[in-house]
């Protein structure tokens, strides 16, 4: 893969957290968050800002995985936006 390639994914990557850490965060907060939450929504979003069965979905999404930790604790979908705050601001 290129340098231009990388930083496209790592890019989208960034760009789908950015979007699932939103989504968390408005959208029933006081809710328990899911691992199953995760994938569900970064593969919805991934498809959606990159194409449906694309490579560069493919990618996004595998990144995107790579930078959201898995739910492995009882959390909220809130406490889990935080956490994804934190990722995202290592990551830019």
């Amino acid at each position: 893969m290129t340098t231009d390639q990388l930083d496209t994914i790592r890019l989208d990557a960034v760009a789908l957290v950015t979007r699932l850490a939103l989504r968390l965060r408005t959208e029933r907060p006081t809710e328990p968050m899911r691992d199953g939450t995760r994938l569900a929504l970064l593969l919805r979003f991934s498809e959606a800002r990159c194409g449906y069965g694309t490579a560069r979905a493919e990618h996004a999404e595998r990144a995107a995985r790579d930078l959201a930790p898995r739910v492995d604790r009882d959390i909220t979908r809130g406490e889990y936006a935080l956490l994804l705050d934190q990722v995202i601001g290592g990551a830019r």
